[in-house]
Order: C-alpha cells, then structure tokens, then sequence
C-alpha cells in the first residue's frame, strides 16, 4: 500500500519518523531541553492517509462501528436479561436506559441504531 500510494517503506527508524511527521502521526519541536515528539490526541483513519478501495474501506468501516457500538449494546443486552428479565416490550426513554445502564444518552441513542 505504501509504495502503491508513492511512499518509500521505511527502512530505518529515521524513515519510519519522517513518514510519521509527514502523515501527521507524530509531531516534533526543538526545545531547549532537545527535541520533543508527541502524537495527536486522535490519529488519522487510514483512508485519510492512503488511497483505499471500495471494499477495503466498506470493511474499515464496519469494523469501526462494531467496535464503537458493541460494548454499548452489550450493556443494553445484559440490562434487557439482567435487570428487567427479558422484557418483550420496554416503554422508557434514552435518558432512562443510559442512566440504567451507566451510558451516556448519546451512547446509548449511538447502540439502538446499531446496524
């Protein structure tokens, strides 16, 4: 993917920390004390930084989801069995199921749309 997107594979630590600053991976700045590196607080998706396909990036995607949504389904899931005995219906609201199941609103808005 690399060499397809017109980017050298990185063969030293040098390489690999040039490539780093210039996706925005990494940052450097030139201190009294030396040189100082630091990350940003949210990296770049991979799409952001190479050119995908179609499918690959349909997969990327679905893959985010699973892993932002799951866990907050789970917890929906196991208040559903645990706590109110596998109800067939629930008459509540998202501000009721997010403090039941110590989630936040939008979190909890984010798992009932869960695809």
């Amino acid at each position: 993917m690399l060499t397809a997107a017109g980017f050298p594979v990185p063969r030293t630590v040098r390489d690999l920390s040039e490539l780093s600053l210039t996706w925005g991976l990494a940052h450097r700045e030139e201190t009294p004390d030396g040189t100082r590196w630091s990350m940003p607080v949210a990296l770049p998706l991979p799409g952001d930084l190479l050119p995908l396909d179609a499918e690959l990036t349909e997969r990327l995607d679905s893959i985010r989801w699973r892993l932002r949504t799951g866990p907050l389904v789970d917890g929906l899931i196991e208040h559903m069995v645990d706590d109110l005995g596998e109800p067939q219906e629930v008459l509540t609201s998202l501000d009721r199921l997010a403090t039941a199941t110590g989630r936040d609103a939008d979190d909890v808005r984010i798992a009932s749309r869960n695809r």
